[in-house]
């Protein structure tokens, strides 16, 4: 009689209900793309999840120390890039406001205004 394996038992229980019914049932996340966002911040933002994953896939310490630092210069263009981005949206939204209150277009100052906010 054979003996049960109990560490490839857990694996196809596991394989079942976090995978496949997860997958199934729950769907794939879809990232939501902001507006405000330039095509090379969302550039920088693949780059930074290459550098994540070859972070977790180092076999060395120096591997993954060199990995962390690239990870974290990285993470800091991507997070000056994405405050650019939304700096120079507000200015936009802003500037907008203010051409439509030049022009006495009150409706259009109300709902630029709201989206400062």
């Amino acid at each position: 009689m054979k003996e049960p394996d109990l560490e490839e038992d857990w694996r196809r229980i596991k394989e079942m209900f976090t995978t496949s019914t997860c997958k199934e049932v729950l769907g794939k996340v879809k990232q939501e793309r902001k507006q405000w966002m330039s095509e090379g911040t969302w550039k920088l933002f693949e780059e930074r999840r290459e550098l994540k994953a070859r972070i977790e896939s180092a076999k060395t310490r120096r591997q993954k120390l060199t990995s962390t630092c690239l990870y974290h210069t990285k993470n800091r263009e991507v997070k000056r890039s994405c405050w650019r981005d939304k700096r120079a949206r507000m200015d936009s939204i802003a500037r907008e406001a203010e051409e439509a209150a030049e022009k006495k277009g009150m409706k259009k100052v109300y709902d630029t205004t709201r989206l400062l906010n």
